[in-house]
This record gives C-alpha cells, structure tokens and sequence, in this order.
C-alpha cells in the first residue's frame, strides 16, 4: 500500500540507507515520498544492499539464486558497478529478468540455469527463493553456496512448499559448514520473514 511505502522509505533513510532513482520499468505502482517516487520493491532491493554494504565493497562476485524481476541486481549494480553478477533462475522468471535489466540498462549480468549455477562466488543471496523449492532443490544449491564466503538468505519463516507439500520452517533452511552467522534476525518490513548473513571462510 501507499502508506507501506511511504513509511518503510522513511525508515530507511533514518538508517541511511541510500537509494537509486525508481526506474519505472514493469509499471510498478509508486508513491511519491519527500519529493522522490519510491515502490515497494525498491525499498526491499536497497534495504538489501544496504545491509550487504561492507560485504559487498570488498567483494568481487555475487550469485543469486532465483533473480525475481531483476530488481535486486539493478540496485546492486548501480550501487556497486565493479561487481561480476550471475543470476540463476528457470524459464519464464529468467527471461524477465533478463528484459528487466537490459531495459535498466545493465549489462555485467550472466544469466545461467540452476545446473550450470557457479562455485566458489563471493556473495550468494537467495531471497524468498527457498521456500518454493522442493527440498532436494535446496540442498543442490546449498552444496554450490557452501563453496563461497558469504550467504544472505531472506525467506519465510514457516509456510507450505507448493512443489511438494512439505511444511516449511526455519529449520529447513539450516546450512552446514557455516563458520560464523553474522546477523539472524526477523526482517524488519515483514513479520513473517526473516534474515541470516552466513560466512563460510
């Protein structure tokens, strides 16, 4: 809603967080918030990379799992040009991520199925991705996101898998090999999610 918006914004930016401009690509419903259009996913996308930010500067490469419309790399991209991006995704949601960001005018974006999804990546992010896989899905991608530095999960914390009907809760997205959790807490613009930041090195 409007107001959603227009009261996440401003807690944002009472963080510090820093924002680029809406793009208006896809036709996003928008609010204008204190002079600047704002929509919902771009609150999420730069609260996301705002939270990223130290990780992200001393980083080289990022892969996400599950790339949604594209919003997430645009914002990193602008906000951290020198990164190499892969998005790993299936048809059709791959396809439209792709269009998102040659239309954003991004270019240093791979886009690859999940079978040919990279090892060995500095950052992997998987953002309300995890629980629409079956579980076997899961652990496929953990085994490629184990070989790199840092994870950032952002999921539901209970819910029921479509793929399979398995109940979904926290637990199920529990990752082994992790040397240090930085940061596991509820994700502050929804109740029913939550945030883990994994270091494996």
């Amino acid at each position: 809603t409007s107001e959603w918006i227009a009261n996440a914004y401003r807690q944002c930016k009472s963080l510090g967080i820093t924002f680029i401009d809406e793009s208006g690509i896809g036709n996003p419903m928008t609010v204008e918030v204190d002079g600047k259009l704002v929509s919902q996913d771009l609150v999420h996308s730069c609260y996301e990379a705002f939270v990223l930010k130290d990780i992200l500067e001393r980083s080289t490469s990022v892969c996400e799992i599950g790339g949604g419309s594209g919003r997430t790399a645009e914002t990193i991209l602008k906000l951290f040009p020198h990164l190499s991006y892969t998005i790993v995704d299936v048809p059709p949601a791959i396809n439209v991520a792709q269009w998102y960001l040659e239309k954003s005018g991004i270019t240093n974006v791979s886009f690859v199925p999940p079978k040919d999804a990279p090892k060995h990546y500095d950052v992997y992010l998987a953002i309300s991705v995890f629980s629409e896989l079956a579980k076997v899905e899961v652990e496929t991608y953990v085994k490629v996101i184990t070989t790199g530095y840092h994870f950032y999960l952002k999921d539901q914390k209970q819910s029921t898998n479509p793929d399979d009907d398995t109940y979904v809760t926290k637990e199920y997205y529990a990752l082994p090999n992790w040397k240090e959790i930085l940061f596991d807490r509820q994700y502050p613009f929804y109740a029913s999610f939550f945030e883990i930041l994994y270091q494996f090195k």
